[in-house]
This record gives C-alpha cells, structure tokens and sequence, in this order.
C-alpha cells in the first residue's frame, strides 16, 4: 500500500465542479463532481485525460457558503481510489495554486466539523 503523500487531511465532499484547462482550445467547460476536497485540494471524478503538470481554473460552491470560489490548480495525480463498501471511483487529484484566504477559512472550517 502507497504511503499517505498528502499535505494536509482530506474530508468526503461531493459538489459540482466546472473546471477549464489552461493551453486547450476547448471552449466549453467540463462539469464534474468533487470525491475530496482539504485545504491543497480537491479530486475530481473525471475520466478526461490530463497529464500530471496540467494547468486547470476551477470553479466550485462549498456547502454553508453562497459564494462560488474561482481558483487555479495543478493536476499532481491521477488513478482510482476506493470509497468505503463502493465501487473505485476514477479521478485526478488537484492541488490549489495560491488560494483565496475565504476558501482556505472555508475549508478549514470543513475539515474541523469533520468527525
């Protein structure tokens, strides 16, 4: 089993993403669901093919918040993980690049209800 590589802890969060990717002529916007989100970032369940290094701009609501966060990320990984008593969900692991100080207050406030 991998070790944990993981900055900081990630809690189940299943919202509405749209996300762009830098450098691609694609206008229209790919809309996914979160699987996680922690204070670095996010895994999006998508089976779009994005390389490791991919620049992307994201777009999310949290719960509790009307404010919708617009962000920058990296993808730094991409596979499947394993959901308790599911199936394996297949995804890309995103870090945020400089985020907003209201989202990482938001998503600190998260990650502390989290049991």
């Amino acid at each position: 089993m991998p070790a944990e590589k993981r900055a900081s802890l990630r809690i189940p969060l299943s919202v509405s993403v749209t996300y762009w990717v830098d450098q691609q002529q694609r206008i229209e916007p790919y809309q996914v669901d979160s699987v996680n989100v922690g204070e670095g970032g996010i895994f999006l369940k998508t089976g779009i093919p994005l390389g490791i290094g991919t620049r992307v701009k994201l777009e999310f609501s949290l719960p509790g918040s009307a404010e919708t966060y617009r962000i920058s990320g990296e993808v730094v990984w991409s596979g499947s993980i394993h959901k308790k008593s599911e199936a394996a969900v297949s995804g890309k692991g995103i870090r945020f690049l400089d985020p907003d100080p209201l989202l990482r207050k938001r998503l600190f406030e998260l990650l502390k209800q989290e049991p």
